[in-house]
């Protein structure tokens, strides 16, 4: 059975492209700078509002289109997949919206879990969570990690990372 622990949703605003992808449109960016420092998650569930009626967005993830979303005529919709989006450490969802970056931008909210269980997001029994390894409280079932284990580097052993 999967160990899923819940991540915080992440909200981006859209801002005019700076990626050259999609020039002179809104463009909201999930990256290292928004997403959680975890070495692999999934977005399981996605909103969007503020879109221009009947707005779209093409959904990029490595490069690779992974969806699209087509606002209703609240401008708002979401997605609930049956397979979610599997995210790696240092990845970058954009959502390249269909129309010119001008009025309000549109706001695209993920929904984020880990697996605790995965290889990659544990080491000796810890938890990677937020840049430090961590061992979970055995008396929560809650995210936060319960306490920092003593003498444990804040870096991704060589083991896990391959090097």
């Amino acid at each position: 059975m999967t160990n899923y622990r819940p991540l915080p949703q992440v909200a981006a605003t859209a801002a005019k492209d700076t990626t050259g992808q999609n020039t002179g449109n809104w463009t909201s960016t999930f990256d290292v700078s928004n997403f959680p420092d975890v070495n692999t998650f999934e977005v399981y569930h996605m909103t969007v509002n503020n879109v221009t009626v009947l707005g779209s967005a093409t959904i990029q993830l490595r490069g690779k289109i992974f969806s699209t979303v087509t606002a209703d005529l609240s401008g708002t919709n979401e997605w609930d997949p049956s397979q979610p989006m599997i995210v790696n450490a240092g990845d970058t969802l954009y959502y390249f919206w269909n129309y010119a970056a001008s009025g309000t931008p549109p706001v695209a909210t993920v929904w984020l879990r880990y697996d605790a269980d995965l290889p990659q997001n544990t080491y000796r029994g810890m938890l990677w969570a937020g840049g430090t390894w961590y061992r979970p409280s055995r008396r929560s079932s809650s995210a936060a990690p319960a306490r920092r284990e003593r003498g444990c580097s804040s870096t991704t052993p060589a083991s896990l990372t391959g090097t």
